[in-house]
Formats: C-alpha cells, sequence, structure tokens
C-alpha cells in the first residue's frame, strides 16, 4: 500500500510539472487561446473575456455577442439633441407715441384799420367848395390831382400840396415840396402840430382845422 501511495503521489506530482511546463511552453498560458483548442486536459480561454472556449470554437461566441450589444446600443442610441442657437440681442424699439391730433380751427378775425381816436375834420373856408367839410382819417392828402382826398380847385395849388397825418393823438400837416408853399395862420411851415381853430393856406385856397377834444393845450412845433 505504501507503494502505491507512492506511486500515485509521483503521477500527481509528474502532471502537476507537465501542466507547469505546458504553460510555460505556450500550451495554456495566462488564459490564451492556442489555436482555439485544447489540448490533452488542458482547457483555451479568451484572452479578451476569459471565457472558457470549446475544443470546436473558431471565435469566442461570448466576445461576439457584447459586440453585438454595444454595436445595438451605438444605434438605438438617440440623436444629440440640437445644439440652442445663440440668443439674438435686438435694440429696444421706442414705444411709439399717439400722433398729436391736429391743431384746432379757430375762427379767423379779420382785423380792420383802427379809426382815429380823435375826431377832427377841415372846413373849406374859400374857393368853389366853400363851407364843404372833410372827415380827418390816418392821412389826408391835400392837392389838385384827382388821386387826393381833398381835390383843390385851385391852379396855384401843387397836384400833391400837403399831407395831415394822424400821430398818436394828434394831428400833424407836412408841406410836400410844394411851389407856392403852405401856411398855418399866416406863418409858412414844412411840418406843423394842428390844434383846433388852425387856418390852412393852400394856395389860395384857405381851410380851417376843427378838433373835438377842447382840452388839448395849445402849441404848435415848427421846423
Amino acid at each position: 500500500m505504501d507503494w502505491l501511495l507512492i506511486g500515485l503521489a509521483l503521477a500527481f506530482v509528474g502532471v502537476a510539472i507537465w501542466l507547469w511546463r505546458s504553460a510555460q511552453s505556450g500550451l495554456v498560458s495566462l488564459g490564451r487561446i492556442w489555436k482555439g483548442r485544447t489540448v490533452g486536459t488542458a482547457v483555451a480561454y479568451c484572452p479578451v473575456c476569459g471565457q472558457p472556449q470549446h475544443p470546436s470554437w473558431d471565435h469566442c461566441p461570448y466576445c461576439a455577442q457584447r459586440d453585438a450589444q454595444q454595436a445595438a446600443a451605438v444605434v438605438a442610441a438617440p440623436p444629440p439633441p440640437p445644439s440652442t442657437p445663440p440668443p439674438v440681442f435686438t435694440e429696444p424699439v421706442a414705444p411709439q407715441l399717439p400722433a398729436a391730433p391736429p391743431p384746432r380751427m379757430e375762427k379767423t378775425e379779420i382785423l380792420r384799420p383802427a379809426q382815429p381816436q380823435e375826431l377832427a375834420w377841415l372846413v373849406l373856408l374859400s374857393g368853389t367848395h366853400a363851407g364843404m367839410e372833410f372827415r380827418q382819417g390816418e392821412i389826408t392828402t391835400i392837392g389838385r390831382d384827382p388821386s387826393c382826398d381833398i381835390v383843390l380847385d385851385d391852379t396855384t395849388a401843387s397836384r400833391q400840396h400837403a399831407q395831415v397825418r394822424l400821430e398818436g393823438q394828434t394831428f400833424t400837416i407836412y408841406d410836400l415840396g410844394s411851389a407856392s408853399g403852405t401856411y398855418v395862420n399866416n406863418r409858412s411851415i414844412g411840418r406843423a402840430r394842428l390844434i383846433d381853430s388852425d387856418r390852412i393856406q393852400i394856395g389860395q385856397t384857405v381851410l380851417i382845422f376843427k378838433q373835438v377834444d377842447r382840452g388839448l393845450v395849445r402849441e404848435r412845433r415848427e421846423d
């Protein structure tokens, strides 16, 4: 019995030594397949996944299955979401104000020349039209020309002999460069302020100046 046990032990040691040498020679080495088959009782393993391989297999089915699953996962993966475009910044637009209503049409008033505040007139004392009265306006032209305000039938008077103008609240007579001159109260004048009852001589025609306001101080300025 002792010799039998010793023999079995030696056989076991021999097998172990053979397996070790086989591993060293490349039959079975760290999970590598030697031509995809087993040698004796040695089992081949896939060097990638480490699964045991059948002697009839040329390729590892475990790796093939894993590759198929990975490919399916890649195909089934949803497409990446579209990239969000950068925000577009626009300048703020000022709010539009309501249009202004059209201007209100006011009633148009027609302005007329103001009437003289002072009431005055000239009275002819001689000549063809003696006794006639002429209301004094802002400007009264005296002479032989038909365009004059007071037309004289006097050959010694100039066509436009003199002119009486309202200046403020007073009336002033001007000689218009006549040939025979203009006289106020027998004095030759170029310009003179008129007051009530002044006598005016143009050529041979005499007129008297009348004014309602008798409170004016009697004074005269001569050029």
